[in-house]
C-alpha cells in the first residue's frame, strides 16, 4: 500500500499518463483525487501497521515512509542539476526506491519471528535489491516500450531528472558536446533524439555492470540463511534484475 501511494503521487509529479498499461489515476481523475488517493493509502497502511500492536514495526513502516519522502525531495531539488554525481545518485535512490525494499525484507523477517542477524542480512539485501530495481528501470525508461514497462517513459529526461545512464553518459561528452546537450534538455528540446543517443552510447554498458555489482552484493545477504524455496526464489530475482532487456 506504501508503494501504490508513491505510484500515485509519482504519476502526478511526473505528469505520466499510464501506469501498468492503463491509464493513471491522474489522468482519470485529475492531480487532487490522485494525491488525496494516495495519501489514504499511507493512513490505511500505518492504520494496518499500529493495528499488528507490534511497536517496531509500526515505527519501520513510518521511518521507511519518512525515509522515501526524503529521497524524493532530495531529488526534486537537484532536478537540472547536471553536476549531479554518482555518488549523490545514489543516495537519492537509496532513500526514494531502496529503502521500500529494505523495510519490506526486514518486515517479512521480524513477522515470522527471524533472528535479528536474519532480519539484518534481509535488509541489506532489500537495499542492494532495492538499488538494483532503480537502476534497472532508469535503463528501461531507455529501452523499453510503453507497451513492455506498462507506464510512461522518458519522463525522466522531460522532466530534467538525472539517472545514472544520463549521468555517465553526460560525463563521457566532450565538453561542447556536453553542454549542448545540457541546453536541449534544459528546454526540453530533441528529447527523443538524446535518449536515442544515451541508449546506444558506451554509458549503457557501464550502468548494466554497476547494476549487475548490486544484483551480486544482494546475493551475497542470502549465504548464511537456510536453503529453502523462499532463499531460491530471492535468489532468482537478484538473477533477473541483473540483465535488463
Amino acid at each position: 500500500m506504501v508503494h501504490l501511494a508513491t505510484l500515485l503521487h509519482d504519476d502526478v509529479i511526473d505528469q505520466a499518463s499510464v501506469r501498468r498499461g492503463s491509464a493513471s489515476a491522474n489522468a482519470l481523475w485529475g492531480n487532487t483525487a490522485a494525491v488525496l488517493l494516495g495519501d489514504l493509502l499511507l493512513s490505511k497502511a500505518f492504520s494496518l501497521g499500529v493495528g499488528l500492536s507490534r511497536p517496531e514495526i509500526t515505527a519501520l513502516l513510518t521511518e521507511t515512509a519518512e525515509e522515501i519522502c526524503r529521497g524524493e525531495l532530495l531529488q526534486n531539488l537537484h532536478r537540472a542539476d547536471w553536476g549531479l554525481t554518482e555518488e549523490q545518485y545514489m543516495k537519492i535512490i537509496d532513500g526514494k526506491t531502496a529503502a521500500l525494499f529494505a523495510c519490506t525484507a526486514a518486515l517479512g523477517a521480524k513477522v515470522a519471528g527471524a533472528r535479528e542477524s536474519t532480519a539484518e542480512a534481509l535488509t541489506q539485501y532489500g537495499r542492494q535489491i532495492g538499488q538494483a530495481f532503480q537502476i534497472r528501470d532508469d535503463l528501461l525508461d531507455l529501452l523499453s516500450t510503453e507497451q513492455q514497462s506498462g507506464k510512461t517513459l522518458g519522463t525522466d529526461l522531460a522532466e530534467c531528472k538525472l539517472t545514472l545512464p544520463l549521468i555517465v553518459w553526460l560525463r563521457q561528452l566532450p565538453e561542447k558536446q556536453k553542454q549542448a546537450a545540457i541546453k536541449n534538455l534544459s528546454e526540453g528540446s530533441q528529447i527523443p533524439r538524446i535518449a536515442e543517443q544515451i541508449s546506444q552510447s558506451p554509458a549503457m554498458q557501464q550502468v548494466r555492470k554497476i547494476l549487475r555489482k548490486f544484483c551480486g552484493q544482494a546475493s551475497r545477504f542470502l549465504t548464511d540463511l537456510p536453503d529453502s524455496a523462499a532463499k531460491e526464489a530471492l535468489s532468482k530475482l537478484a538473477e533477473i534484475l541483473s540483465c535488463p532487456e
